[in-house]
């Protein structure tokens, strides 16, 4: 069996590289990727055990190239948020037109070949007031999540394809290493999380494309399950409390209150019970973010306090808009066209 994955070098690809190796039941695997210092640096670990196609999802001689004789397509080539919303233009070229690109080319150089689609929760929308979500649900992504609206479009791309597919609708994908990029304040405190991490998203991907047979032409929500969910406020403050800042540490009035996505899966466990993925809990993952805090950083983080605050109030752009009295933009993260100030 040959496989090929774009989007190799990013976070879940490498992890699924490595659980593809690891189960050695792939006989060819071939890695798609722009070529960059970066992506070189990421896939110089399997170098001598897969095939690197470089290549740009934009250009489809690149692409041909790389769907050439493969029975598997794993597709987790995007441009993803913030970029994907700060770059619409570009989001547009490479999450839709790029899966345009590869469709094609699997049609002429591999039409037997399976599409794993790698799709995204956001396509739900704001389900604040109603978290549990299945497939099936009506499909509103929020507005100005210009991601959301490519991913639904990638998928109807993979499902008209004629080709043989299966959609992942995944989670938020979790990791030790995240940083706190201020898209988090883009996130309702109340929003429920079910989260799932980079090791058993990877798995969940090289299981994929062993048992393509039991999960053709259907889409699944792609979570970690019940010993994964929680909501924002409590993984956030989880979070600040491994860090040495405390519960609680940031404003309520920091966050928006509305037009994000996310929630718990309904159906967490009809892909589970075919792929047997989920092997980490949220628990699993604290553990491992305490163990990759040093000590000393968590002294340094007390004694940093207001700075560290002042530092990432600064980059909310809810809190901004409130003292601002951004009439689209409280209207977009809180249902009101006043600020907070002005009230």
């Amino acid at each position: 069996m040959r496989v090929l994955l774009t989007g190799a070098s990013g976070a879940v690809g490498t992890h699924t590289i490595r659980e593809i190796l690891e189960r050695g039941v792939v006989d060819e695997l071939r890695l798609f990727d722009l070529r960059t210092k970066r992506s070189r640096a990421a896939l110089s670990p399997w170098r001598d055990r897969v095939e690197v196609c470089w290549g740009d999802l934009r250009d489809p001689d690149d692409v041909a190239r790389a769907a050439e004789g493969v029975d598997v397509a794993i597709h987790l080539g995007a441009i993803i948020p913030p970029l994907a919303d700060q770059e619409p233009e570009l989001a547009e070229q490479v999450n839709v037109g790029g899966t345009r690109n590869l469709v094609e080319a699997l049609r002429q150089a591999s039409p037997e070949a399976m599409v794993v689609y790698s799709s995204s929760i956001s396509v739900y929308g704001d389900r604040v007031s109603d978290p549990w979500i299945e497939v099936g649900d009506p499909l509103h992504p929020c507005d100005g999540d210009h991601y959301a609206m490519t991913k639904l479009r990638g998928e109807r791309l993979v499902q008209e394809s004629g080709l043989r597919w299966v959609v992942f609708r995944l989670t938020g994908i979790m990791a030790p290493d995240m940083s706190m990029d201020p898209l988090m304040f883009h996130m309702p405190l109340d929003t429920r999380l079910e989260i799932l991490t980079r090791r058993d998203t990877g798995l969940a991907l090289a299981r994929a494309a062993e048992c393509g047979e039991v999960i053709e032409g259907r889409i699944f929500n792609l979570g970690g399950g019940a010993s994964c969910r929680t909501t924002f406020r409590e993984y956030l403050d989880r979070h600040m409390e491994i860090a040495g800042l405390g519960a609680g540490f940031l404003p309520d009035e920091a966050f928006a209150e509305q037009n994000f996505h996310c929630g718990w899966y309904r159906d967490s466990d009809d892909l589970e019970g075919l792929l047997h993925f989920q092997r980490q809990s949220l628990d699993d993952l604290m553990d491992e973010v305490a163990a990759a805090t040093p000590g000393i950083r968590k002294l340094g983080a007390k004694a940093l306090r207001p700075i560290i605050r002042w530092w990432l109030l600064r980059s909310s752009e809810p809190l901004h808009a409130r003292k601002q009295g951004h009439p689209d933009l409280c209207y977009r993260f809180f249902g009101e066209a006043e600020s907070a100030e002005a009230r």
